[in-house]
């Protein structure tokens, strides 16, 4: 309270008090209680992704289904103009995946551009980055790998359904 003639030592103090932040839990305590709010945070984005998951999976299987009709006269159609079976499939497979594949790739530039400044905000280590390259590579293989499990199953779906019209 030097340079404040004004302000009592009493009063100095207890402003001094409500200026210094004061630790109210032990160490080992501070950091429990963040492990634990990490660990309930990263599952309720773990719900959030897997809740997106699903509806996105609905919304494909949506879409699919909804041009379902349209596929299936396409397909009877190039059938009548002689063209192969193996052709056919090819373009219905093009069909049902280009749309997610554009979109996967958009999402892969994203994904990068973000790392890229969270790694140069934060000033992360190498060996951090290296770890958080590598589970980002298995995570969004494993993630595309589930998504094109579903789609082959669509393509499946609607290839099964043009077997009975014919």
């Amino acid at each position: 309270c030097r340079g404040m003639p004004l302000l009592r030592e009493p009063l100095c103090k207890k402003l001094r008090d409500l200026l210094i932040p004061v630790n109210l839990y032990p160490k080992d305590q501070m950091i429990t209680t963040v492990r634990e709010f990490n660990v309930g945070d990263m599952a309720i984005q773990a719900v959030a992704a897997a809740l997106l998951f699903v509806f996105g999976l609905f919304q494909i299987y949506s879409k699919t289904e909804s041009e379902a009709a349209a596929i299936r006269e396409q397909d009877l159609f190039l059938l009548r103009l002689g063209m192969k079976e193996k052709e056919r499939k090819r373009l219905m497979h093009r069909q049902i995946h280009k749309p997610f594949w554009i979109s996967a790739a958009a999402g892969v530039v994203v994904e990068a551009v973000f790392a890229l400044l969270t790694f140069e905000n934060r000033s992360y280590q190498p060996d951090d980055i290296l770890r958080y390259t590598i589970a980002a590579v298995v995570f969004t293989i494993f993630y595309y790998l589930l998504w094109e499990i579903w789609l082959t199953y669509m393509e499946r779906k609607i290839w099964k359904g043009m077997g009975k019209q014919k």
